[in-house]
C-alpha cells in the first residue's frame, strides 16, 4: 500500500467521524438529550449482565475433564440457572430502556409492546432455526 493511499484513507475516515460527531452534537442541541441518574442506572445494569455472563464463561472453562454423573447434573442445572438469570436481566434492561424512551418521546406504549413482541418472536425463531439446522447435521 502506498503512503498516499493510506493518507487519503485516514483523511476520509477523519472527515466521516467529524461529520458524524457534528450530527450527533446537533441532535443533542435540537432534542435536549439530558440524561438523569435513573437512566444511567440502566447502563450499570448492562455491566451486571456482562459480569454474570463472564462468570458463566469462567465456570464453563473450569469444568473437569472427566466429571462424575452428579457433577454433570449439577453443572447442567447451574448453567441453566445462570442462562435464565442472564435472560431475565436482559429483558428487564430492555423493558426499562423502552420505558425511558416512552417517557422521553411520548410514543404510544402499544408500539413499544409490539416492538418487544417482535424481539421475543425473533429470539424464539432464531433458537428454533439453530436447533433445526444442528439436528439436520
Amino acid at each position: 500500500m502506498r503512503i498516499s493511499t493510506l493518507l487519503v484513507g485516514i483523511i476520509v475516515i477523519g472527515l466521516i467521524i467529524t461529520s458524524m460527531m457534528g450530527l450527533i452534537g446537533n441532535l443533542n442541541d435540537e432534542y435536549d438529550t439530558d440524561i438523569n441518574e435513573s437512566e444511567l442506572e440502566i447502563f450499570r445494569k448492562i455491566e451486571g449482565v456482562y459480569n454474570i455472563s463472564e462468570e458463566a464463561k469462567n465456570q464453563t472453562y473450569n469444568i473437569k475433564e472427566n466429571p462424575s454423573l452428579l457433577d454433570k447434573i449439577s453443572s447442567f442445572l447451574n448453567s441453566g440457572w445462570i442462562a435464565l438469570k442472564t435472560t431475565m436481566a436482559s429483558f428487564d434492561i430492555t423493558n426499562e430502556m423502552t420505558d425511558s424512551v416512552v417517557t422521553k418521546t411520548g410514543i404510544s406504549r402499544h408500539y413499544i409492546n409490539a416492538f418487544n413482541t417482535i424481539i421475543i418472536i425473533m429470539i424464539i425463531l432464531g433458537v428454533l432455526i439453530a436447533a433445526i439446522l444442528k439436528w439436520r447435521v
